[in-house]
């Protein structure tokens, strides 16, 4: 069942269309919003969560529709725990007190938002820097409180844009942690630009470039779609030199390591053959299973 149904958004600023006839469901499922800086990605996030008012088309969280009258209105933004990718934060402001103040924006009495300040940064595991300023926070602790500022009116939908912002890769699977353990039960729509994080924590993700969803589906639906042969990495002692090698295609070049895709049997041997009859030295060569990653440039290129 679609907890959230989206139909032909659209948004145009000054005769661009930033988004262009998007169309999608999601039910209660941890759907990622992946695509390239300037994508439209955010933009649809922020119409989705009733931010951002679309030039056309239709937004229904919980069969409410989110730009409709403004009873409709009212119910689905009930429903709906939107978190920026820019903070929604006073850095000179302790952590809980800018949950207090969230509180009381959505409406709750000054004891009740002192509790669910309080219930919101144990749920995140920030109680013991309640008192500290945001600017004494982590980059990781700053997300975190983030996503608490999305959970105040305890909602069935949470969308973060682009979450892992600003976080130090280290401590990115601590917060998705964090972010799966508040979000169980519930929809979690989220923006992305990394295809590992999509591919390692949506159910299912769709791909947005120039402003249109181009592909929608399941990790492993999208890979067997877009990328379903393996990749040979080829790294040279030496500078990287392609060469033509039958049934394999040059993909790109990394640094010093070639990438093929294997379309054909036998193209690993015939790779190893190709650059030993040249006479160039092979240090590492290495065959992979491609992941979103290898979709991600299928479809977007060199975005």
């Amino acid at each position: 069942m679609a907890v959230v149904e989206v139909i032909g958004l659209t948004k145009v600023f000054g005769g661009v269309r930033a988004v262009d006839s998007v169309s999608f469901t999601v039910g209660r499922e941890v759907f990622g919003l992946m695509g390239p800086n300037g994508s439209g990605k955010s933009t649809l996030l922020s119409m989705i969560a009733g931010v951002l008012r679309p030039t056309s088309g239709v937004v229904r969280v919980g069969g409410f529709n989110v730009w409709g009258s403004s009873s409709e209105m009212a119910r689905a933004r009930r429903l709906i725990g939107y978190a920026p990718q820019k903070p929604p934060l006073r850095f000179d402001v302790s952590a809980y007190d800018n949950l207090v103040w969230h509180c009381l924006v959505r409406g709750l009495g000054l004891i009740e938002a002192r509790r669910r300040a309080r219930e919101l940064l144990e749920a995140v595991g920030l109680e013991e820097h309640a008192r500290k300023t945001v600017w004494e926070l982590s980059g990781g602790m700053v997300r975190r409180l983030v996503v608490a500022t999305a959970l105040v009116g305890e909602p069935e939908v949470i969308m973060l844009d682009e979450p892992s912002s600003g976080v130090d890769p280290a401590y990115i699977d601590e917060l998705w942690a964090t972010i799966m353990r508040v979000s169980k039960g519930r929809t979690l729509i989220y923006t992305t630009h990394n295809p590992l994080e999509a591919e390692r924590y949506s159910s299912r993700t769709g791909v947005m470039h120039r402003g249109r969803l181009i592909a929608v589906g399941e990790p492993r639906e999208l890979v067997e779609t877009y990328a379903p042969y393996p990749l040979v990495y080829v790294k040279l002692r030496g500078p990287p030199k392609p060469l033509d090698v039958e049934g394999c295609r040059l993909l790109e070049t990394l640094g010093d390591t070639l990438v093929y895709e294997v379309v054909g049997v036998g193209c690993v041997e015939r790779i190893m053959a190709a650059y030993r009859d040249s006479g160039l030295d092979v240090e590492k060569l290495e065959v992979r299973k491609p992941g979103l990653e290898a979709v991600f440039k299928r479809l977007v290129g060199g975005e």
